[in-house]
């Protein structure tokens, strides 16, 4: 059986309590502590555990999904927002209440720009930049 996570490496502790929850100085601070399977879907997962505090968690405490119960849901949930749904459509087509849509979209909202911002920050400066529109119509019109 795949082990999902098998290669991944922590940048963190996802506790916030532990002192590496900002990360992880070296890669000995944490070390791989078995898999567990899941239910549902029959996938296996890696376990770590904290050498700093002693909490062990898996691969799935970095998901953008974690503890959701339905994740297969926010999908349509985006798609319906972006597709100009109000969220209380969106609750009716999902069947649940329109506070846990706007829980979720908050939630999404706060992933996209949280994965926004390490994008820029990963970017390169631009090196060329182009200019136009030095005219003006000031007094012509």
């Amino acid at each position: 059986m795949e082990i999902y996570g098998k290669n991944f490496q922590p940048p963190r502790c996802p506790r916030r309590n532990c002192k590496a929850h900002k990360g992880y100085d070296n890669p000995l601070q944490w070390s791989k502590w078995g898999t567990y399977t899941k239910k549902p879907s029959g996938q296996c997962i890696q376990r770590f555990k904290c050498k700093v505090c002693g909490d062990t968690y898996s691969r799935q405490a970095f998901n953008w999904d974690y503890w959701l119960k339905k994740p297969q849901n926010l999908q349509t949930l985006v798609m319906s927002a972006v597709g100009g749904a109000c969220n209380r459509q969106v609750a009716r087509i999902l069947g649940c209440s329109s506070t846990t849509v706007d829980r979720q979209l908050a939630r999404v909202a706060r992933q996209a720009a949280i994965f926004h911002w390490s994008m820029v920050e990963k970017a390169a400066p631009p090196t060329e930049i182009e200019i136009d529109g030095f005219e003006t119509f000031e007094l012509s019109q």
